[in-house]
């Protein structure tokens, strides 16, 4: 009896051993999946609520896309007038998506699209600056960054980088506003030399 009391205590503590090993290696595959197909319906869910945020922003932006609808800006001790024109479309750009290390920011994003921005000069006057009609001229790119924060998208910066610059017109005694502005939180390159061009207006 004692032999058969012996053979079952083996026996318990066989499986005692055998069982968790099963449950941490067999067990160990199926949240690893379910992981990796949540990761991915978040990314795709990321990117829709970014491209609609994006959608907003330049539909507001592109209301102002003529002289006679531009809009008059002020960048201490300046104002000017300004309008922007989207070349390819509205829907034309590209996002870029990358997922940071950090809980309070997890996502960040670059969106790029073509862009053309039409400036007056820079007038000390609000009424100098809004009887302005000559607008100065530049095209190239516009990068809007983005950061995720408690589950939302925030934009932190715009940049727009000219590659072409000129006036509209022939005869102008006045230097380019484009050359000596830019918009919130940006940095612009590409504009041309001067003492004016060194300025940066910021919001």
């Amino acid at each position: 009896m004692s032999v058969l009391r012996v053979v079952r205590l083996g026996l318990v503590c066989l499986l005692l051993a055998v069982l968790p090993g099963c449950a941490l290696f067999g067990g160990g595959k199926s949240p690893s999946k379910a992981m990796t197909s949540e990761m991915v319906v978040d990314q795709s869910q990321h990117e829709a609520q970014l491209r609609a945020l994006v959608d907003r922003r330049l539909t507001g932006s592109s209301k102002s896309n003529s002289a006679n609808n531009a809009q008059l800006h002020y960048r201490k001790p300046f104002h000017y007038k300004e309008y922007v024109e989207y070349p390819d479309g509205l829907a034309a750009y590209t996002v870029e998506i990358s997922k940071t290390e950090y809980k309070g920011t997890p996502y960040v994003a670059k969106v790029r699209l073509a862009k053309k921005r039409y400036v007056t000069a820079l007038e000390k006057k609000k009424s100098d600056a809004r009887k302005d009609q000559e607008f100065f001229y530049s095209s190239g790119t516009q990068t809007l960054s983005y950061e995720m924060r408690h589950g939302k998208w925030l934009e932190t910066g715009s940049v727009f980088v000219a590659q072409e610059s000129q006036a509209r017109s022939s005869v102008s005694v006045k230097s380019p506003a484009d050359d000596v502005m830019d918009e919130a939180d940006e940095s612009e390159e590409g504009s041309s030399s001067g003492l004016l061009s060194k300025l940066k207006f910021w919001r």
